[in-house]
């Protein structure tokens, strides 16, 4: 699916609960910020059309970069002692896809 996606607002619950997780583990690391970043999220990525660079790996079978990315909060989150249930669950999600695709391709 195209990038747009995201954007649509009936996911904002969602959105809501992995960035707060994320400012929470960043506020540990005593980074703040003070933007509403489900809002910036779907007021930047509304228009996009073009296939995020992690889905383009699923669809090559290639590993994401959710470990990185996600990954890195929940782990962050465990040295702080936070939990990042939302962020975990995205990355087992992606986790989940990315052998799934690994399969049907084969590796």
């Amino acid at each position: 699916m195209e990038v747009g996606w995201i954007s649509d607002q009936r996911l904002d619950p969602v959105k809501r609960l992995i960035v707060d997780e994320c400012l929470q583990v960043a506020h540990r690391e005593q980074v703040d910020f003070h933007i509403d970043f489900v809002r910036l999220v779907n007021e930047t990525f509304r228009p996009s059309q073009n296939l995020s660079s992690m889905h383009q790996d699923l669809l090559k079978g290639k590993p994401t970069e959710i470990d990185h990315l996600n990954g890195a909060v929940v782990e962050l989150g465990r040295t702080f002692g936070i939990a990042c249930p939302a962020n975990e669950a995205l990355v087992t999600i992606i986790k989940a896809l990315e052998a799934q695709a690994r399969a049907q391709a084969g590796g």
